[in-house]
């Protein structure tokens, strides 16, 4: 798979841009590193330092008037796609079970809601593909699962059918996911 990799900045404050930088693999999202800058030179230099030579497929912001120190204009000069997203377009992005987001600073929430909202936009055509393919996969093994259970059950009752007592219990009698 090929990593995705998307910016979330937070320009809801004329004087700073908190910016998270999320991968997409697949069906999964990582964060690679969270900053905040006070200058559009900072700006630069951190991301340089931080992801080196990757370039965003495309950045998320805030749908406010701001663009801290020319930050935005910087990313569309070059030739970066920017999205805007109002408040209520990302709320509930985040899952109770995100640990990524447990780890990360709360004033970075709103930077990392809007990397992952971009995120899943743009990589939904290979979230999907990546889910029904891991699908299809486990479906697979669990077939193969069951025909190995099923043998492994027809070989106990054949061997507790020689033994002079009965047998203590059927692995078909155990509840299983199948």
């Amino acid at each position: 798979m090929n990593h995705h990799f998307f910016l979330g900045i937070d320009n809801s404050q004329p004087n700073i841009a908190r910016t998270v930088c999320l991968t997409l693999d697949g069906t999964d999202t990582s964060c690679l590193t969270y900053f905040r800058s006070k200058s559009l030179l900072a700006f630069q230099g951190i991301l340089e330092k931080t992801v080196g030579e990757m370039r965003p497929d495309a950045v998320a912001t805030g749908n406010f008037p701001h663009d801290p120190f020319g930050t935005l204009d910087w990313l569309r000069q070059q030739e970066t796609q920017i999205a805007y997203y109002d408040k209520h377009q990302t709320m509930g992005m985040v899952d109770q079970d995100d640990l990524e987001f447990d780890e990360l600073p709360k004033v970075y929430s709103r930077a990392y809601e809007l990397a992952l909202r971009l995120a899943y936009e743009v990589g939904w055509p290979r979230i999907i593909e990546a889910v029904g393919l891991e699908a299809t996969y486990l479906r697979h093994k669990l077939s193969e699962l069951q025909s190995q259970f099923e043998y492994l059950d027809l070989k106990l009752k054949r061997i507790y059918t020689m033994c002079p007592r009965d047998p203590p219990f059927s692995m078909c009698q155990l509840e299983l996911p199948f």
